[in-house]
């Protein structure tokens, strides 16, 4: 039986990403990159270039909050303008969107959740 393993990296993209989307190429590696919106916004190119080379990007909140000292509002806030920002570069880059994934910053799932 083949074994697999899933690379996932956190508060994506960022300036070195074409670096390491160079770096993972020439191991054949595709990774799973939870971004942050405003880093989306900042290394829009970059994020297109993953899409584009088959990685795939999840939402890791408009910006790396903490949960639990945010408001219920906030929080979903946070969420749904990221997914916004990620459907619409998923469209550009021409790239079916099969699978939307979220992570919570700080493993912070606020006031009734788990906080490191």
């Amino acid at each position: 039986m083949k074994k697999q393993a899933v690379l996932t990296i956190d508060d994506a993209p960022s300036s070195g990403m074409n670096e390491k989307l160079a770096f993972l190429a020439s191991k054949g590696i595709h990774a799973i990159w939870f971004c942050n919106g405003v880093h989306l916004n900042a290394q829009r190119e970059a994020a297109l270039r993953a899409l584009r080379e088959g990685h795939l990007l999840a939402n890791h909140a408009w910006e790396h909050i903490r949960f639990s000292e945010h408001s219920f509002e906030e929080a979903q806030s946070q969420v749904r303008r990221t997914e916004q920002l990620l459907e619409a570069l998923y469209r550009e880059a021409g790239v079916r969107q099969e699978k939307r994934m979220f992570r919570f910053p700080f493993g912070d799932k606020g006031s009734s959740g788990y906080r490191p």
